[in-house]
């Protein structure tokens, strides 16, 4: 298997490590079409580090007057 850090591309084991969730909850995710955006390539889910990124960044939470607001 290829080092992930020189890969641009994670499978959804890889993707779920760096995310710091389970596989099973990544993939339950996809299946609902929900999470991450992901790529088939053959059979295979696979994940972009920059949308991984962007996934991240589009779960942030900003505390608005005591109450939190996503953004």
């Amino acid at each position: 298997m290829a080092n992930a850090l020189y890969s641009p591309l994670l499978n959804r084991e890889e993707a779920a490590h760096y995310l710091g969730i389970s596989f099973s909850t990544l993939a339950r995710w996809a299946m609902l079409g929900k999470g991450p955006a992901f790529h088939k390539i053959g059979r295979q889910a696979r994940y972009k580090i920059s949308e991984l990124d962007a996934f991240i960044d589009s779960q942030s939470i900003e505390l608005v007057r005591g109450r939190s607001s996503k953004l």
